[in-house]
């Protein structure tokens, strides 16, 4: 039986190495990490408000215009009337940013085939513990945001296998 602390270890792991080729894509796309990470989140839900976007990579509005501005300059992403609020927009992926799926498509492939390996339970398995893994990243994440803005230290212990303390 595998040892959840090695679990924790191997899903980091997983995100690090994952980071990595986002980095080597975004090097090839001319792109900066920021530039990149908005990318990942419209890829994953198709369009966005400015502050959602805001919300999702922790920046400020005038960080958020800013960004947007540089992924429209290179033609990654249009700003789009909201459909049912006249005074915002919507931002979604552009054409140009279709080559970024190509650039994955080896790696979808062998993520294909390491899935293909497990049995039904085993991935019913990983998919709910990564289900729940990622409601703790999105429960962690809205505890720093709001004892940031409280000024009080976020609640929890940290798991084994996360990333480690500043400074510990």
């Amino acid at each position: 039986m595998a040892d959840p602390a090695e679990l924790l270890t191997a899903l980091r792991r997983f995100g690090l190495e994952n980071d990595r080729l986002d980095a080597v894509v975004a090097r090839r796309l001319n792109a900066g990490a920021i530039e990149f990470k908005a990318m990942d989140h419209l890829h994953a839900v198709d369009e966005l408000t400015p502050g959602q976007l805001g919300d999702r990579l922790a920046l400020t509005s005038g960080a958020v215009t800013a960004l947007i501005d540089r992924l429209e300059r290179h033609g990654w992403v249009e700003r789009v009337p909201h459909e049912t609020d006249r005074r915002s927009v919507v931002i979604r992926r552009a054409r140009k940013s279709g080559e970024v799926p190509q650039l994955y498509e080896a790696y979808g492939k062998r993520l294909k085939e390491a899935a293909a390996g497990l049995s039904e339970e085993e991935c019913a398995a990983c998919l709910a513990f990564l289900e729940r893994a990622s409601a703790a990243a999105v429960a962690t994440a809205d505890e720093v945001k709001e004892s940031t803005s409280s000024g009080r230290a976020p609640t929890g212990s940290p798991a084994p296998g996360s990333r480690p303390t500043p400074g510990a």
